[in-house]
């Protein structure tokens, strides 16, 4: 979720993310929230997985995510899929993704700029 969503608003490739503290973490206090999201809905995922996939995504060639090729070429976004369902579930549980939230919005609106829709 975090390449996916960042890449589009930051306007990033994942090493440019991977580069800036910031937006590092950004990345890592989404990830937290996902992980957190995804426990509160009855799926496990172990405390290293995060730094593997950081520690991953740092060593891999610099690339462009799904979501932000799809931008790019003018496709629709897949924010129901990627953000509005896992949001959406887990609030259902009571846990509020607000930082997932807050990147669905800003990519809709994106999704609706680009498009020229309103």
């Amino acid at each position: 979720m975090p390449f996916n969503g960042l890449s589009v608003v930051l306007n990033s490739t994942t090493e440019e993310l991977m580069e800036d503290n910031d937006a590092q973490t950004l990345v890592r206090e989404i990830m937290v929230e996902v992980i957190t999201g995804a426990t509160r809905c009855g799926y496990f995922i172990d405390d290293s997985f995060m730094e593997i996939m950081l520690e991953a995504t740092a060593n891999m060639a610099s690339y462009s995510p799904s979501m932000k090729l799809d931008f790019d070429a003018g496709r629709l976004l897949e924010i129901e899929q990627i953000y509005r369902q896992p949001i959406k579930t887990a609030q259902s549980l009571g846990f509020h993704m607000e930082k997932s939230r807050v990147i669905a919005l800003q990519l809709e609106f994106l999704n609706r700029q680009k498009r020229g829709l309103k």
